[in-house]
């Protein structure tokens, strides 16, 4: 953001193709010849922004046709005049969404013969977030009885990195879309409700916004990379999820093992009933963060109130193959992790090392997430 450029890549290829779409695309109809189609590919800097700063929208492309003239548009009542030139400076005067459109129009007969559109959001204010460093370390990770937490090993954690100290708040999540999915409302309630999809965005506007590196790149068939080496915010790998919330322990909680006699949510657990909001006294709904006791490196709810996204492809026999030191999920599946248990589930799965999954597309009441990034 130090440069405040936003970059469209306009492509004016002549494919023999009725269309090339994805969410950042629109494609001019079919005509009798295959028309030219406009593919915007953006950086993440190009999705995000502040107001009252310029921005400059820019055309890279090579062999742009002579006879081209390019008509931009902030919304629909904002647009600029024909002009040759393939760049567009505007500032953003208050917070919100907007569109920004490009028409590339052949000057000689007036018509439009391709179209591109990219939506931006501009946000004032920066969420305010607390974060616990986590160094380096080994632990067992895994649970010899459960059959997709075993076998337990010795695992490390090579680089240190920040985790927020609570998970994300409706406020936070507020404060960067001006919007709340939650289905329980209230400002320092977990959020919930938001895909696996939604909260990497979530990470990469934050980071955006932070002057940090966006860790992930949202690629065309819906898969996603991250880029580990960066400083920006991202979801913890299962393995630092397991290291930061055991935070030393080695029973089922970090504050003790829970009792093998309870078969559901009652009689409450004297292990878990200090340190998470589950079933057996949640009372059907999430808590304000921070209500119970943190874990002994200051981490609250890493156990109850709303189960977090991890970044891994979940699978059953994943920790027989998997490697020992800063280990990243299988490299395919169909669902992803999730960690902690939630206000929702029972004692059994509230536990330290419980393994969760769902699809990525999923949104649903008992999942939210909390963020990590990389220590410096």
């Amino acid at each position: 953001m130090n440069n405040s450029f936003f970059y469209i890549c306009i492509s004016l290829l002549l494919f023999a193709l009725s269309g090339c779409t994805s969410h950042n695309e629109v494609v001019a109809p079919p005509e009798q010849t295959p028309p030219p189609f406009v593919s915007i590919i953006a950086l993440p800097t190009a999705i995000e922004g502040k107001p009252n700063v310029e921005y400059t929208f820019s055309v890279l492309q090579k062999n742009i046709p002579d006879n081209a003239l390019f008509r931009w548009f902030v919304d629909p009542q904002y647009p600029v005049e024909l002009q040759t030139s393939q760049s567009f400076h505007y500032i953003f005067s208050e917070d919100g969404f907007y569109f920004v459109t490009l028409e590339v129009v052949d000057k000689e007969i007036s018509k439009i013969f391709a179209t591109a559109k990219l939506k931006v959001n501009i946000r004032s204010t920066l969420p305010k977030l607390r974060e616990i460093r986590i160094n380096s370390g080994t632990f067992e990770m895994g649970k010899q009885t459960e059959f997709s937490e075993n076998p337990v090993r010795v695992v490390s954690i090579s680089t240190p990195f920040h985790i927020t100290e609570t998970e994300i708040t409706q406020k936070q999540w507020s404060d960067i879309y001006g919007h709340n999915p939650s289905w329980f409302k209230g400002d320092n309630l977990p959020v919930e409700t938001v895909s696996w999809y939604e909260a990497l965005e979530f990470c990469n506007s934050l980071s955006i916004r932070s002057g940090l590196e966006p860790c992930y790149t949202f690629l065309s068939d819906d898969s996603v990379q991250c880029d580990f080496l960066r400083n920006g915010y991202r979801l913890p790998t299962e393995m630092e999820w397991e290291y930061a919330a055991r935070a030393g322990a080695k029973w089922d909680t970090h504050n003790g093992n829970i009792s093998s006699t309870i078969d559901g949510c009652l009689p409450l657990d004297p292990a878990l009933d200090e340190l998470a909001w589950y079933c057996g006294n949640a009372e059907f709904t999430t808590h304000e963060v921070a209500e119970k006791q943190p874990n002994q490196w200051g981490l609250y709810d890493m156990l109850g109130n709303v189960q977090e996204w991890c970044w891994d492809w979940y699978d059953a026999y994943y920790y027989a193959e998997s490697p020992l030191t800063d280990a990243r999920g299988p490299s395919t599946g169909t669902h992803k992790s999730c960690r902690g248990g939630s206000w929702y589930n029972q004692v059994f799965l509230s536990r330290l090392s419980a393994r969760l999954f769902y699809r990525p597309s999923n949104r649903t009441n008992i999942i939210g997430f909390r963020i990590v990034r990389k220590a410096e």
